[in-house]
């Protein structure tokens, strides 16, 4: 038996939208176009499986806006899309350093994580 590699495809962000407006995806779909990837995403768990799973904690470095958002303690919330969301929001500047619930000990510079 013989085996042809994979071939992927890199997606333009005109040619991810041009497939929306055609219908192959619909506005909400759990697809994203990540580095030229699409990719679908996870269905979003309980504010308790998060807790079973260790998800403390949720960074997004906002590359626009030049932060770290750093998300804590998911509680349930019947009226967010989900059925949970996170009780706490930081925002934290260049100048500024975070730690992982996960690994208190270490210091991590947000300007490290920029660009």
């Amino acid at each position: 038996m013989t085996t042809s590699p994979v071939r992927t495809r890199r997606w333009t962000r005109a040619e991810y939208d041009r497939l929306i407006e055609v219908g192959f995806f619909q506005p909400g779909d759990p697809v994203e176009l990540l580095g030229g990837e699409l990719i679908v995403a996870e269905p979003q768990g309980s504010a308790q499986s998060l807790r079973a799973a260790g998800l403390e904690d949720y960074w997004i470095v906002n590359l626009v806006d030049r932060v770290l958002e750093i998300y804590r303690q998911p509680v349930a919330d019947p009226a967010a899309p989900h059925g949970w969301r996170y009780g706490s929001k930081t925002v934290s500047a260049p100048d500024a350093s975070a730690s992982m619930l996960a690994l208190p000990d270490v210091s991590l510079a947000v300007r490290s994580l920029l660009p």
